[in-house]
């Protein structure tokens, strides 16, 4: 959910009266960050990644499958255990020698660890051999220091969390000031201090609780402990799940890739193309159909923390007059991406079609210093947002050569795509991060996802591929990824031909994509060799090794057999588990047997102890 960074976080009454100085000198520092790195070229394509995980704890004989809470100390003693002075995509981006032992941190739950190689992966294209293995690494060192009961999983969402009955240890009572939840106890959010500050700044801004107009029966209607109990008894509308805090959002784990571009103007091409493979990867990724222990009508969990992380003041959402500098904000800050930020020619500027609020102040800074008209809206639409998070000890201290403040607005704006400055110490250059994808239920899968988009990007610059479509289509793809078995009933909006020169000459942008399945995206059809085909030219143009490219197709075939609908989602697996358990009661509910044996199961596979052919290819 953003840096980490050690210090004693401010109350949000006094963050409130900084956000100006915050942002101010958030410009500056990007400011000088830009002047030194603007020209700087020839970096090399090195990439990480950042996956997230929770631990499970199993009661055998109950048929209990619990979150235990209290993860903080694993993460210590795994700190500890190996050397983690090795750093990823957001430290050093050398890659010779050995590869260290991997980074494990905190995140907001305390059931949560992410994980993260110890340093980037090389450009070389036999590094892609080395993720899977990397993946199970760390699975061990985890592993290794679990109870004997317990077991690390890269599961989207756990299918009880906050449900009725029995899914913790220890089993709290809800509610407290942090989150004011009637499902939640403060005690699930990880104890450093970010975590705390951040929902309570999340919560303080928009004047109270998550806002999620959702129908539950079961919601307990008296309670008036806090202001946004009203939300619970005003908001519900009917056919929906009750979640009123940020962790059922924030609680969920993804699987993120960072790539380190050659130059700026490279960054900024790759960041414009993947924004249309967005809710294609998302709905190739699907992995959360159930929360508070119901079966939903979604397969991802985009949605649900798009709205747990939505901080929009009343004004900025349009529901009271506008006052005090605010202005309508069409977006919560965990959304898609609203704009192309490309230099290039091809981008048109009916592309980026989208409402676009801006910080006047950003803008005209930015512009003042040199920035193009692109970058310089790019950096002042995230600076709309006000920051969340301001440690005492960052008050402090010059901007030149610093990030901080600056990154304190990037990392709480948590959009599709990032595109990362280079590093004041010159270790690391321009990167994206890409940020849709849900984490897989095995290192196999979550490998091939990573190797996917790496491949994809390289061969966006090799071939000079144009993948423009406008956003507010791709807005509308990513409402359809979100929905129930997307890759087999949904179409998302593409682009009719990504090669240089295709299409040219059409009047309007909107006729140059087309509504395509992600079979048709993905393996291409009549008119197109897909997305797919193309890394595979890739692959052949670089003269890729065959004792490479052979081991690399095990991964883009799940892409493949995936996109096909040949192969399940991991949400329509975990679907067909539940509603097939002899305990489901075909009412939607999660119960506790059902979830313990799902669990059961999603551990089995990830240990090769399990086949589900239907998912993963029994070689793998």
């Amino acid at each position: 959910m953003g840096q980490l960074h050690e210090g004693h976080p401010l109350p949000w009454a006094r963050v409130k009266l900084l956000s100006a100085h915050i942002r101010e000198r958030g410009i500056r520092q990007f400011l000088s960050t830009w002047r030194r790195n603007r020209e700087r070229g020839g970096d090399e394509m090195s990439w990480g990644d950042e996956l997230e995980s929770m631990v499970l704890r199993f009661h055998d004989e109950e048929k209990l499958a619990l979150l235990p809470l209290g993860q903080g100390e694993l993460i210590s003693l795994l700190k500890h255990t190996g050397s983690n002075s090795g750093a990823g995509m957001n430290g050093s981006a050398s890659h010779s020698g050995c590869r260290p032992q991997p980074e494990f941190d905190p995140e907001y739950a305390d059931y949560m660890i992410e994980t993260s190689p110890g340093r980037a992966y090389s450009p070389a294209l036999a590094s892609l051999l080395e993720v899977e293995p990397d993946l199970r690494h760390r699975r061990a060192l985890a592993r290794a220091h679990l109870k004997s009961n317990e077991a690390l999983l890269t599961l989207s969402s756990f299918p009880r969390l906050g449900a009725e009955g029995r899914w913790s240890e220890p089993q709290y009572q809800p509610g407290g000031p942090v989150l004011q939840s009637y499902w939640l106890s403060d005690e699930v959010v990880a104890g450093h201090p970010r975590h705390g500050a951040l929902t309570a700044a999340v919560m303080g801004r928009r004047g109270g609780g998550t806002a999620w107009p959702f129908e539950d029966l079961e919601v307990p209607r008296g309670r008036e402990l806090y202001e946004s109990d009203a939300e619970a008894r005003n908001g519900p509308v009917p056919g929906h799940i009750h979640m009123d805090a940020l962790a059922f959002g924030a609680g969920c784990c993804c699987v993120q890739t960072t790539i380190q571009a050659p130059d700026l103007d490279s960054a900024r091409r790759l960041y414009d193309a993947l924004l249309p493979l967005a809710p294609v990867m998302l709905a190739l990724s699907a992995a959360a159909p159930a929360y508070r222990g119901w079966l939903a009508d979604v397969d991802a969990r985009w949605d649900v923390i798009r709205q747990a992380a939505d901080d929009r003041t009343p004004e900025e959402l349009g529901l009271a007059p506008l006052k005090d500098g605010y202005q309508l904000l069409p977006k919560s800050r965990y959304d898609s991406s609203s704009l192309y930020i490309s230099q290039d020619p091809e981008n048109k500027e009916g592309y980026s079609d989208l409402p676009l609020p801006l910080n006047k102040g950003a803008y005209e800074a930015l512009r003042e210093g040199g920035v193009d008209e692109r970058l310089a809206r790019h950096v002042a639409h995230l600076f709309v947002r006000d920051a969340l998070v301001v440690l005492e000890e960052s008050l402090e201290g010059a901007d030149e050569g610093c990030l901080r403040h600056f990154e304190n607005i990037l990392s709480t704006n948590w959009q599709t795509l990032r595109l990362k400055p280079a590093a004041p110490d010159g270790s690391t250059g321009w990167r994206i991060e890409f940020r849709a994808c849900e984490a897989q239920l095995t290192d196999f899968e979550n490998a091939a996802l990573c190797i996917f988009v790496v491949l994809l990007s390289r061969a966006v610059l090799h071939f000079g591929l144009n993948m423009y479509v406008p956003l507010s289509r791709v807005d509308e793809s990513m409402r359809r990824a979100v929905r129930r078995d997307a890759v087999r009933g949904e179409k998302m909006w593409f682009r009719k031909g990504v090669r240089p020169g295709a299409r040219k000459g059409e009047g309007s942008v909107y006729d140059e994509c087309t509504e395509m399945t992600v079979d048709e995206i993905i393996n291409g059809n009549a008119d197109s060799t897909g997305v797919l085909g193309i890394v595979r030219q890739y692959l052949s143009a670089v003269q890729c090794d065959h004792t490479i490219s052979q081991p690399l197709e095990r991964y883009l075939s799940l892409i493949e057999r995936r996109a096909s609908g040949e192969l399940m989602t991991n949400a329509r697996w975990i679907r067909e588990f539940i509603t097939g358990h002899p305990k489901y009661e075909r009412d939607s509910r999660v119960g506790e047997e059902v979830c313990y044996d799902l669990m059961k199961a999603v551990d089995e596979l990830e240990r090769g102890a399990r086949e589900e052919e239907g998912m993963i290819p029994p070689e793998q």
